[in-house]
Parts: C-alpha cells; sequence; structure tokens
C-alpha cells in the first residue's frame, strides 16, 4: 500500500498546471465555453485561469468528470471590483459567492463519476480581473463483493457464483478467502483462496465460483463465507459475501404404506395370546440420517389393554427408521380373546417426525387396522354316537317314557310310537353375545308308528312329527323339562303342557306340519306346513315361542314316504343352523341343508335378524345350551341323528349340584355355609396325596342349613372312564358340625375326577362332587443321542416322552391321551448378545403324540438349521374341567401356585449344529496371467473361500451367522510340493485374510494354518455362508533371483469350535514371476530417450510353460521383456537424478509412468542436462516387487546410469580426397563415424 501512495503522489508531482483562456464567445449557458484540458480527463488535476470581465459581459465554462471525486474551486478578483460566481452540476446552480475588494473565494464539490460541471463568471462592478483555479482529485475505486445462494443438490459437484464489483474502471487486485459458517469446507463446498485482478480500461465485475457439494442429508440451508483482503489500486467497502447453500432436497415424507389393515384373530393359538400383524412405515426417499416418528394405537371399535380391552395390546412408542433405508415394520399385537366378534378397528398414528422441519408426514399418517370378523367357530364337541353316551350327556323326556339312546352307530330320540317327547343336552354353555354357533348333524325320520304293538302308518303321508335343534338359557339348571309332544315337537308350548324350560331358540324339522301352526296353544305361524323347517323364538311355561321364520315347502322332503313294512333308514341329510350373535345388537339365524347331491350346503332359511321388533323375541339369556328334542303325537316316526358337531365359544357347563353332600377341599378357616356355597375342586398334581371334607346339609332358594342329624356316608373316587376308589367307609359326620374330613391317596392322573358320596342307609341322599382334574407334574424328555448338546440339524432323532409325578420322572398312569401338533413349540434358549434376539427359531414339524399310561414316543424330531433351542411339550387341555371354574392357573404349569396351572409342560435344551460345510474355492493371480513375487501383499494371489454350513440333507442353516450361531473357524490348506529354483531363494509362503486382518506365514512345501478366525466372516444375513479372501505370496529378496513357478493349491478343510469340519480339493494354481523393473545405461548428447523396460526373471526355464513370451533384456541374461504387465502390475512411482542442484538431470514424467500395452515398456521419460561432458545417475523409484539389486536387499531405487557428452563428432573426420566435391577441410580421415558417444579417433 505504501508503494501505491507514492506512486500516486509521484503522478501528483509531475501534472502541469495547464491555464485555460477566455473567449469572450462564451456568454451564457449555450455558449459554455469547454475547457479541453480538464474535459473527460482522468486522474487528479489543476487548472487556473485568469481574465478580466467585460462591461455586459459574463464568462461560462464547462466540462466533465468522468470519475468520482472532489473538485475544489478557488477564486480571487482584483481590487474595487465585484465579482458573482456560479460552479455546479447544472448550469447557474449550487454556489454562488460575491466578491468585494480583492476578497477570495473557495469551495468544493463532490462528483460523481460522468457529471458536467459548469462555471459562470459575473460582472459586478468595472471590469475586473479574476483567477480561477480548479484542481480534481478522484477518489480511490471501491471493491464490493455481493453475496450468493445455490441450490445444492443431490451429488456431484455445483458452483455458487459470487459477483465482485469494482466502483470504476482501474487496476486493482484483491485476495479473496472461503471460511465456514453452518457449511463446512470439504463436505459441504470446496474451500478456494486465490487473488482477483482488475485491469484499468477493463471490466468492472468479475465471478468468483466456488464448488458446491451434493449431498441427500436431511439438513438446513447452510452458509459459508468469502472475504475480500490486501486490496492494491481500490479500498474494499463490502469485505464479506455470505453464501447460503439452499438445501433443495423436499423433506421426505414418513407414512403407513397402506391406509388399512386387515387381519384377524389367530384362533389356533390359545386364548388371550396374541398373533402379531406387521404395518410397514415407509420414508417417500432414502436419507443419510435416521429418522424417527412416534406413534400410538388409539381405539376404535376394537378395545385395546389400556382400556380393559382384549381386542389388541395398545402401544405407543417410537420407531426409527435407520440412514439409508426407506421402510421399517411395526408390530401390531391381535389377542385371540374368548368372544367371537364381527369387524372391528383401531387407528395407529403416526407424530412428530425428527429431524423436525426435516421430515414431513405423509397422506397416511394413520392407518386403520381392521380385525375381520371371525367366520369361523372352534370345535366345541362333537358324537358320532358310535359308543355309549359320555358323562356330560343327559338324557331327558317330559312324556312317553322313552329315554335317547344309541341305535346302530346313530343317537334314537324317538321311537316310531305315538305321542313321544324326549330331549338330549350336553354340559357345555355358550356365552350368547359376541359369539358363533353352528350346529351340525344328520338327521333321519322314518317308519311312521312301526314300532307300536300293532305296527301302523299313523297320520300323515310322511309320519310326524320332528326334531327340534334347541338353544336354551343355562341358567335354568343342569336337567331342563322338553316340551309339549305331538306338534310342539319338544320344544313349544301345548295347551296345559309348558313348552321347553328356558327355552329360546328353537329350529324345527317337521314332517306332519304343525310346529308351524298356530294350535294347540302355540303362539304364531301361517298354518299347517307338511315338510317345513320352522324356527320358533323363546318361552317359558305356556308363554311365549312365538313363530320367527320358515323354509316351506322343503324339498327334497324332510322324511319319505312311511313304508312300515320296509322302515329302514334312508341316507340322511345333513342340516345346519348358524346363530350369529357376534354383534350384540343383532341375532342373525340361517339354516342350511346339504342333500349330498354334491353341491354341498345349501341355504333353505335366509339369515334373518331375530332381534327385530317384529319378532317379539324373548331377552337374551346371558348363557345357553344347546339340546335337541323329538316328538310323535297321532302320528309317528322314529328320530335320529348322526354326525352332531358343535361349534362356537363354550366352556363346561358346571351345574349346581343337587342332593345332601357337598365336597370340598380342607379349609379350616371358612364357614360351614362358605364350603357348602363355595364347592369347586381345584386341579391337583399326581400323585394326589390330599385331604378333603364331606359336608351333609340341606339347599333351597340359594341358602343352605347343616344337618339336624348325624348320617354315615361312603366316599368313592371316580373318573367316570373305568377308575374307581374307595376312599372313605362309613364315614360318620356328626350333626353338630355336620362336617367330616378324610384323606385320599391315589397315584392315577384323570381328567374328570370326581367323588360319589352316598348314604349306604339311604338310597336316596347320592351326590355327586364338582369334577376336578389330577395332572402330571410336567413331562420329561429324552433323546437318542448321548450328546444332546451336539445334535446335527436336518438329522432324525428319537425322542422318548413320559408324563412324571412328583415322587419321579417315570411314567404315571391314568394319562391317557393324543395331543395335537398346534401343543408342540420351540423357543430360544439363549442369545449372546441383544441383537440375537432377532434370530429365527424355525419350526420343528412333529407328529401328534399319543400317551399310553404316561409315555409316548416321537420318532420324528428334526430341526434343520443351527440353534440352542428349548423343544417344549405342553398340554392345555386336560385340565379343561377346571379352567372355567378356576380351579387352576390359566397359561401357567406351574406346580406350586394355588391353585396349580393349568398347563402340563416339559421343556429339553437341545442345541444343533451343522451336520457339514461345504466350500467353494477359488484361485486368481493378481493379474489375470501371473503373480509377482512379493513381500507386500499389495501384490499377491488370491484364494476366495466360501463356507456354507449345512444341514444332514445339504440344506442351508440360515441362523449360522456371526449374530447368532456361526463360531470360530480353523483351516488348513494343502498344496503340491514347490520346487523353488534357485534351491533356498524362498523360504516361506506369507498370507493375509483380508476380512478378519490375520497375518501368518508357513515354511515352504508345509500347510497353511489360519486358525481362530472369527466368526464376523459369516456376516450377519441368513445365507449361513461366510466368505474369506486369502492374499498369498512368498518372502521375495530383492538380492536373489527365483525362476518362474506354479502353486497349485489343493485339500482346504475348516473345523469349527463345535467340530464341525468341512472339505474341498480346489486344484488349482497362480503363477509366481521374480520382476525388476530395468533400464540400460546411456552416453549421448542431451537430449536422451530413454527406454525402461519391466522384466522377469527366467534361467534355463521352459518359458512357454510358464508363459514368459517376451524378448530377453538387452544387456541382462535370463531377463526378459513382459509383454503382459501393465499399470495396474506395478509401475516407478518417481524418477530423480542423484545430482541436485543446476546439474541435476531433467526428467520428463518423472512422477507418472506410462507402460505401453503389450511391450512391458515406457518411453515417456527423456533425459535432458545442459552439462556435458556430465555424467548423473537416474534414480528409479519402483513397487516393492519390482526392486532388484544384487548386492543389497534394503536398496529401494533401481539405478542406471547416463553421460551427457557434447554435440559433434571429433575433429579429422570427414573425406580427405581433394579431388572430390565432397572434401572436408582439415579431415585427415575417410570416415564421419567418429563421435563422442563412441569415442572413436583415426590418427
Amino acid at each position: 500500500m505504501k508503494n501505491s501512495l507514492f506512486l500516486f503522489y509521484i503522478f501528483l508531482f509531475f501534472i502541469p498546471f495547464t491555464a485555460f483562456a477566455d473567449t469572450e464567445n462564451n456568454d451564457n449557458c449555450t455558449q459554455a465555453e469547454l475547457i479541453s484540458e480538464m474535459h473527460n480527463q482522468t486522474g487528479s488535476y489543476s487548472r487556473t485561469e485568469t481574465g478580466t470581465v467585460q462591461s455586459g459581459d459574463d464568462d461560462y465554462y464547462y466540462f466533465t468528470i468522468p470519475q468520482t471525486g472532489t473538485l475544489t474551486i478557488n477564486y480571487t478578483s482584483t481590487a474595487n471590483t465585484d465579482l458573482r460566481i456560479q460552479a455546479g452540476v447544472s448550469c447557474l446552480s449550487t454556489i454562488t459567492r460575491v466578491l468585494n475588494n480583492g476578497s477570495s473565494y473557495s469551495n468544493s464539490l463532490s462528483i460523481t463519476a460522468g457529471q458536467t460541471v459548469y462555471v459562470r463568471i459575473q460582472r459586478r462592478n468595472g471590469t475586473p480581473n479574476y483567477s480561477l483555479g480548479l484542481s480534481f482529485v478522484p477518489t480511490p475505486p471501491t471493491l464490493s463483493i455481493a453475496n450468493a445462494s445455490q441450490n445444492e443438490g443431490n451429488s456431484g459437484t455445483s458452483y455458487m457464483n459470487f459477483t465482485v464489483t469494482l466502483s470504476q474502471s482501474a487496476t486493482a487486485t484483491v485476495n479473496y478467502t472461503t471460511s465456514n459458517g453452518t457449511a463446512t469446507a470439504g463436505s459441504d463446498y470446496t474451500a478456494k483462496t486465490e487473488p482477483l485482478t482488475f485491469t484499468s480500461g477493463g471490466v468492472t465485475t468479475q465471478t468468483i465460483s466456488i464448488p458446491i457439494m451434493g449431498d441427500t442429508a436431511i439438513e438446513s440451508d447452510e452458509t459459508f463465507y468469502v472475504t475480500l483482503s490486501n486490496p492494491s489500486g481500490a479500498t474494499i467497502s463490502t469485505t464479506t459475501a455470505t453464501g447460503i447453500i439452499l438445501n433443495d432436497d423436499n423433506p421426505p415424507t414418513i407414512e403407513f404404506q397402506q391406509s388399512l389393515y386387515q387381519t384377524a384373530e389367530d384362533t389356533s393359538l390359545p386364548f388371550n395370546s396374541s398373533s402379531t400383524m406387521l404395518m410397514t412405515v415407509i420414508l417417500s426417499k432414502a436419507v443419510d440420517d435416521n429418522i424417527t416418528v412416534e406413534f400410538a394405537t388409539q381405539d376404535g371399535t376394537a378395545i385395546g389393554t389400556t382400556n380393559s380391552g382384549t381386542d389388541y395390546i395398545s402401544q405407543s412408542g417410537t420407531i426409527t427408521i435407520p440412514a439409508g433405508e426407506t421402510s421399517v415394520s411395526l408390530p401390531m399385537y391381535i389377542i385371540h380373546d374368548q368372544p367371537i366378534e364381527i369387524t372391528e378397528n383401531f387407528s395407529v398414528i403416526l407424530k412428530n417426525p425428527q429431524p423436525s422441519g426435516s421430515i414431513a408426514l405423509g397422506t397416511n399418517a394413520s392407518a386403520i387396522v381392521q380385525i375381520l370378523e371371525q367366520t369361523s367357530a372352534p370345535l366345541c364337541y362333537s358324537d358320532n354316537f358310535d359308543t355309549t353316551l359320555d358323562s356330560k350327556w343327559r338324557t331327558l323326556y317330559s312324556s312317553g317314557g322313552f329315554t335317547p339312546q344309541i341305535n346302530q352307530g346313530h343317537l334314537k330320540l324317538t321311537p316310531g310310537k305315538y305321542k313321544i317327547s324326549t330331549a338330549v343336552t350336553k354340559d357345555y354353555e355358550f356365552p350368547s353375545k359376541e359369539n358363533l354357533i353352528i350346529i351340525e348333524f344328520k338327521h333321519y325320520a322314518y317308519g311312521g308308528c312301526f314300532e307300536e304293538s300293532t305296527p301302523a302308518k299313523g297320520i300323515g303321508d310322511y309320519g310326524a312329527d320332528g326334531i327340534v335343534a334347541v338353544l336354551y338359557d343355562s341358567s335354568i339348571g343342569a336337567s331342563p323339562t322338553p316340551g309339549a309332544y305331538g306338534g310342539s315337537m319338544g320344544y313349544a308350548q301345548k295347551t296345559g303342557i309348558n313348552g321347553f324350560q328356558g327355552g329360546w331358540l328353537g329350529l324345527g324339522l317337521d314332517e306332519f306340519g304343525n310346529f308351524s301352526n298356530p294350535t294347540e296353544g302355540r303362539i304364531g305361524g301361517p298354518g299347517s306346513r307338511i315338510n317345513a323347517a320352522v324356527i320358533r323364538g323363546g318361552g317359558s311355561g305356556t308363554s311365549g315361542y312365538n313363530f320367527l321364520q320358515e323354509a316351506y315347502p322343503v324339498s327334497p322332503t324332510i322324511a319319505p314316504i312311511i313304508d312300515i313294512t320296509n322302515p329302514d333308514k334312508l341316507p340322511g341329510d345333513k342340516f345346519q343352523m348358524t346363530v350369529d350373535a357376534r354383534d350384540t345388537s343383532h341375532l342373525f339365524i340361517k339354516l342350511e341343508r346339504d342333500i349330498n347331491d354334491g353341491n354341498g350346503y345349501q341355504t333353505i332359511i335366509n339369515k334373518f335378524d331375530a332381534k327385530l321388533a317384529i319378532y317379539n323375541q324373548s331377552a337374551t339369556p346371558d348363557y345357553v345350551r344347546f339340546a335337541l328334542t323329538a316328538g310323535t303325537g297321532d302320528g309317528c316316526n322314529a328320530h335320529e341323528i348322526d354326525d352332531l358337531v358343535v361349534r362356537g365359544n363354550c366352556s363346561a357347563y358346571v351345574p349346581t349340584l343337587s342332593g345332601a353332600f357337598r365336597v370340598t377341599e380342607d379349609s379350616s378357616t371358612a364357614s360351614w355355609s362358605t364350603k357348602w356355597l363355595n364347592n369347586n375342586l381345584k386341579t391337583q398334581i399326581a400323585p394326589l396325596n390330599k385331604r378333603y371334607c364331606v359336608l351333609a346339609g340341606t339347599s333351597a332358594n340359594n341358602s343352605a342349613s347343616p344337618l339336624s342329624s348325624s348320617v354315615t356316608v361312603d366316599v368313592n373316587l371316580t373318573d367316570n372312564s373305568g377308575f374307581n376308589q374307595r376312599v372313605a367307609h362309613n364315614l360318620a359326620i356328626p350333626a353338630a358340625s355336620s362336617i367330616t374330613c378324610f384323606d385320599v391317596t391315589t397315584s392315577s392322573a384323570a381328567k374328570q375326577m370326581q367323588f360319589i358320596i352316598s348314604n349306604p342307609s339311604d338310597a336316596s341322599m347320592l351326590s355327586y362332587s364338582d369334577t376336578f382334574a389330577i395332572r402330571p407334574k410336567s413331562f420329561s424328555i429324552n433323546i437318542n443321542d448321548s450328546n444332546p448338546n451336539k445334535l446335527l440339524a436336518g438329522k432324525n432323532y428319537t425322542l422318548d416322552i413320559n408324563a412324571t409325578s412328583t415322587l419321579s420322572d417315570g411314567n404315571v398312569s391314568g394319562y391317557n391321551t393324543t395331543l395335537g401338533t398346534a401343543t408342540l413349540n420351540t423357543s430360544v434358549l439363549k442369545v449372546a448378545n441383544p441383537s440375537m434376539t432377532t434370530c429365527p427359531v424355525n419350526t420343528i414339524q412333529t407328529e401328534s403324540l399319543t400317551f399310553n399310561e404316561g409315555r409316548s414316543t416321537l420318532s420324528t424330531f428334526t430341526y434343520n438349521d443351527v440353534m440352542d433351542i428349548n423343544f417344549t411339550i405342553s398340554d392345555g387341555d386336560w385340565t379343561s374341567t377346571d379352567q372355567v371354574s378356576g380351579g387352576c392357573t390359566l397359561n401357567s404349569d406351574s406346580t406350586s401356585s394355588t391353585p396349580v396351572g393349568c398347563l402340563i409342560k416339559g421343556t429339553k435344551q437341545f442345541k444343533f449344529i451343522p451336520h457339514h460345510f461345504n466350500l467353494i474355492g477359488t484361485v486368481s493371480n493378481h493379474d489375470t496371467n501371473f503373480t509377482y513375487l512379493s513381500s507386500d501383499f499389495t501384490m499377491s494371489a488370491v484364494l476366495d473361500v466360501n463356507i456354507t454350513a449345512k444341514t444332514e440333507n445339504n440344506a442351508t442353516t440360515s441362523s449360522y451367522n456371526s449374530l447368532c450361531y456361526a463360531k470360530i473357524t480353523d483351516y488348513n490348506i494343502s498344496y503340491d510340493a514347490l520346487a523353488i529354483s534357485p534351491a533356498n531363494s524362498l523360504t516361506k509362503i506369507n498370507f493375509f485374510e483380508t476380512n478378519t486382518l490375520k497375518a501368518d506365514s508357513s515354511l515352504i512345501n508345509t500347510n497353511l494354518n489360519i486358525s481362530n478366525v472369527d466368526k464376523t466372516i459369516f456376516g450377519i444375513d441368513n445365507n449361513g455362508t461366510g466368505t474369506m479372501k486369502i492374499k498369498l505370496n512368498f518372502d521375495r529378496d530383492n538380492t536373489k533371483v527365483v525362476n518362474p513357478f506354479k502353486l497349485n493349491l489343493r485339500d482346504i478343510n475348516v473345523t469349527d469350535e463345535d467340530t464341525v469340519t468341512g472339505t474341498k480339493d480346489i486344484n488349482q494354481s497362480s503363477l509366481f514371476y521374480y520382476g525388476r523393473v530395468y533400464s540400460t545405461d546411456y552416453r549421448a548428447p542431451s537430449p536422451i530417450d530413454t527406454t525402461i523396460r519391466y522384466e522377469v526373471y527366467c534361467k534355463d526355464c521352459n518359458k512357454t510353460a510358464l508363459g514368459v513370451t517376451g524378448t530377453q533384456s538387452p544387456l541382462s541374461l535370463y531377463w526378459y521383456q513382459n509383454p503382459l504387465h501393465v499399470i495396474a502390475d506395478g509401475n516407478v512411482t518417481a524418477f530423480t537424478s542423484a545430482t541436485t542442484g543446476s546439474k541435476a538431470t531433467t526428467i520428463a514424467n518423472a512422477t507418472v509412468s506410462t507402460i505401453n500395452a503389450g511391450t512391458g515398456m515406457d518411453n515417456t521419460h527423456r533425459l535432458t542436462n545442459t552439462n556435458a561432458p556430465y555424467t548423473d545417475i537416474i534414480q528409479m523409484n519402483p513397487s516393492s516387487w519390482l526392486r532388484y539389486n544384487q548386492y543389497s536387499n534394503t536398496a529401494t531405487t533401481n539405478d542406471f546410469t547416463v553421460e551427457f557428452t557434447r554435440a559433434g563428432n571429433w575433429s579429422g573426420a570427414g573425406n580427405v580426397e581433394r579431388n572430390e566435391t565432397s572434401h572436408t577441410t582439415g579431415a585427415f580421415t575417410n570416415t564421419n563415424d567418429l563421435n563422442r558417444t563412441n569415442r572413436k579417433m583415426n590418427w
């Protein structure tokens, strides 16, 4: 800056003071005189004018100033004169001054470049002389830089342009440099520091371009700065500009993949357990940061656990989508609850995505989850009536004296006799709300009154009357009374005879037609309908049982035309009644029929809503039970059913005990009345060794009283399936307490054990206790292998399973049952770290287990993966008699809780390991054709190995990975014997595994051993495969040449920590060369063109077999040019002169090698030296495997010598024949081959 000022002042010093003259013709603005000496002048200058203003005359001047600066006006006048002067940027403006008696005046004007200056000198009195001085000093130019902005872009480089402006044309320089704001150099933009130069007369604006790096990171706009400094020839008015990198990545959106998800309860699961439904949360594009979003469930018609619901598990939390990913699964847990329900829904809502402002909620920020209606119902019970009715069946009748019974594999409800009314029911009850009850059976009606003492047809062509499928109020008691006989068919009322006790719905299959007839005390109906299906509603006594719907006529007919001479049953039609109470506000009923014509069920009564007001249906009871009734009147048919299947949400019906006795578990603190009323017995563990008590009393109207006198009883224990044991005889119950206790010991298990209490003296005093289960303690599981911790994946094993007692692991008698495959499951036993919780667990396919006296065998036990598992067997059905009443703890297998668990469970730990490893090995050279011998693994042959863990049947074990069950492995690799020539020139094979960074060496002709290879080689995916990349080379010595040879790898063997093995004969080879980079020495005038050769050593070797195809080195035996060599095979990275200073040789392309394809030579390094004669050494710094120095193994360069000679020949060369026109003056020999290169001279 000081230099600039110095020059500026020198410039002023040499500006001449030029005077301008008055033309006397410049008397007004239009005649103003141009001061040419000042017009459009640049730089600083001064001018002076002296003159006289004549009477009646004014002097006007003007000139234009092209620069911004300051104009100074100095004016003086002679004595005794008055003068008015005006000067400014417009004529006759700006300043006015009256000068009297020789006074003077000075003023300054600020001038903007391009403005015109006017000066007016006005005479006031006399003829004044004046002196007018004008001087101009320009304002130095200023530099400014403007802010800029640029979209970031998603990738690559764009440029942000900053404009630097010079206020006026001038020669000026300034430096600029970038600096970080919120943007970071190197990742957001490229830093720059450079000068900027302006030239006088040139442009006044220039552009600075800063490279901007695009990415997809979610970020705000970012800033950096460009700062001007060190100006020359100008000042800086705006020092710093801000560059804004605009984030052009539209915020990605996060949302559910779907707005609606549909799922269903998994009805194969136990009640109150859950299945998983996966929702997918998606990101519209992948970003470089983790994205989080909060979620929460919200009840709709489905109620979550937060609000005490049992439809799904309420949730809230945060979801993370990892950087680079675009989706994540969000599990919802759908509870299999006991009710059978219509479609319900709840919502899942996303909110508060993070990073805030960088991510937005998409259209599907909330999604609806529909739990679809259950269209099927679980099996409650079924019966094909091939044997006797079990203990839960109850046979009832109200008239005729016939007891329903098994008849040739059918259940016979009425015989072919007059005026019969019977019923059967079974002790299971159904919730009447949120339930789906489906009743299916085959129906037979035949024969008329053929079983009367005098067989007769009776009335009607098709006989009479029919059967009714009944749902009745369970609260009416254990044994309801059927309805009237005849056309009421055991369900509806008849004049003077009550209808079915507690009846709620009755579906009648009517042969004669009176079930639809509003006669004989029945209410509603269209009249007689022969061969009709009729539904009546609920009633009590002789009221209700209203007609609801019918199907008429039913074709084919419900019963065949009567033939009493041949009353055989015809093939039965199958009927199915559906009672749909899933929606509590409706009661849909439908009847279907399958007539075995191959078309399946056909609807005969369309679904209708029995809760509509027009049907006047009775109130819905809380629980209903199912019964079948049948009736005959003045006409008859034998009525039978078969293949009964009853489906729906049900539970065992536990009747209120009748009789004089109760059995209760001993509880000394409970009062007599409490024991009498709360008499449910609980599940016990075999062997049973427990005290029970028997109470004697009477009960009525929900109250109880002890007996007034003592009584003696016998107590027997039975399972109603063949087990009977007297546990007390002549047990006295005193009147005072009406209670006495007894001890029970039995080793047998039982699904439904029951006490029978009888009074030997009074047969009417017979009572049955509540049923209860005696369950085994657990299952013991043994396998036919001595080491359950090393079971082979895919191999079949046999399990021996015993139901055990509390005394031993031996089998418990009485445990006779079959467990279906749904009761068998596996679970993960342990994990080594938290990430292993994601390891998959495969299903073990098992057959059903049939236990005979507590023992079973599972002959097909196979696991087709690797895993430490707990194999679990559970029986949740054995204690079903206690599960409704709370006699055992649901979902528990505890033997110590009160009550004990309902589940019988056994668990055995097994460890499955791979059966073997499959290996694939591939050997490759560094170059496609060869590998140079090298102690540096940058140059090496490569053995690529894939190791896959397999099952016995050669399937892949997907869980054999580093996150799950992969193990540390050892490898042994053999190879064909090597004959190294010369001997001992190599001693070791070096190897390096790139994935685990394991490096080691082995002596020549000994196997390669790679031990303790970390399990990370097996990755984290589920393909059961590990990968290794093993680099192979030898201990190359820079002083010891080696003939080419092939390394042929053979067996590779692998063993892991569990002694799982695998082997593979690779039989692939790699070719090794001893290589060098070489140049001959040179002697010639400068410049000298060189040839750099890449060569391999081969002495007395089979060059053809070993691929040595190049020509022999010019001056070296046994070295051959390598035409296969390319730049990737190594090169010289630097050529340097051994000389420093002015005598150093200049080397073309000193740091770049160019190897000609197909030659293995480099001709791009011309040597130049102006010193001659002069000898220099050129040092080549090659890749380590190309170094060769027979004297030093530590040499880092390969060198050659160059001698620079003077140009021209030696004196005396030429033609000495003087008579020849080619005679050479001064020549004394007839040869020109005398030069400084070959150093020849002839004398």
